[in-house]
């Protein structure tokens, strides 16, 4: 999940970076680009940056606590909260967007990282010594008797300027926005994915080998190859209603509606050379059927 969440965060820098952009404001002209951004930089602090366990040595070569011990002892303490540092995070390299993009591109992610443990370690200075005595806000100070009519508590007396409700509300109202937006697109795609599938399918449906070669090189990522011993593994006919399986589990799909659009045409061994039983020559045989299943999609 960590190492998921760094090479998104990554992907996304680079995209931003061959797009030419290198401010804030000009991202901010791409919607759909700073919304991907959003989203990854969130999983890049919340699932690799604030999980670190340990932060180096020190000049005694003694372990550092990483970010998760500090944000621990944070909350522990009741001075943070971790979705407060989280929000914090973000927001900060956000404002320093400008800086970000301005560094080599191969750098820019060690420079988020770097900000972001700024950001911990700055809450983290403001934890008052061990032998300092916590007690609740919503204690009563000592000589206020909790029955008299003036008596007040330490929140009362004591400004919370750690917590900004109204920025809080703001950037969470900007999360939820950017996120539902993020998923309906999502889901355009997935809906425009699986109607490009069948109507490939009902194109090719003449031709049962082409589309079983379309459906597992070209929508599973399949190689010849791999579908070749696969062809010679399991046979033709168990072959295809795997690939049929596996595209529609992929997609989200009912197996019937691809079945449905390819049920008047049979697959014969013929076509694709798996009566030969040689594995070069069906790869060979399957790369040719890639390429005409294309021409006749117009491809």
């Amino acid at each position: 999940m960590k190492k998921t969440a760094c090479t998104t965060f990554v992907s996304i820098l680079d995209t931003i970076h061959e797009a030419g952009i290198r401010t804030r404001d000009e991202l901010m002209e791409h919607p759909a680009l700073y919304t991907q951004f959003w989203l990854a930089l969130q999983d890049f602090v919340c699932r690799f940056v604030l999980l670190s366990k340990t932060g180096g040595r020190n000049d005694r070569g003694e372990i550092l606590p990483g970010n998760c011990g500090k944000i621990d002892e944070l909350e522990k303490r009741g001075a943070f909260t971790r979705e407060e540092i989280e929000t914090d995070c973000v927001i900060k390299v956000v404002e320093k967007l400008d800086k970000v993009l301005s560094q080599p591109v191969e750098k820019q992610k060690n420079y988020c990282y770097a900000i972001c443990n700024n950001v911990v370690n700055d809450c983290f200075r403001k934890l008052p010594p061990d032998n300092l005595r916590i007690v609740s806000l919503n204690s009563t100070i000592e000589g206020a008797g909790v029955d008299a009519e003036d008596a007040y508590t330490y929140e009362d007396i004591i400004p919370d300027v750690t917590y900004n409700p109204e920025r809080i509300h703001s950037e969470g109202e900007t999360v939820r926005e950017l996120t539902m937006e993020l998923r309906a697109k999502q889901a355009r795609e997935r809906d425009g994915k699986k109607a490009a599938i069948l109507r490939e399918a009902d194109r090719l449906s003449k031709r049962p080998a082409e589309v079983m070669v379309r459906l597992a090189c070209t929508h599973l990522g399949m190689k010849p190859r791999a579908l070749a011993s696969l062809i010679i593994r399991k046979g033709c006919e168990n072959a295809f209603a795997e690939i049929i399986f596996r595209v529609a589990r992929q997609n989200g799909m009912e197996l019937s509606a691809i079945r449905s659009v390819i049920a008047e045409s049979k697959l014969t061994e013929e076509s694709v050379k798996a009566d030969t039983k040689n594995a070069g020559q069906i790869a060979g045989q399957i790369s040719r059927l890639v390429y005409r299943a294309s021409k006749h999609l117009g491809e």
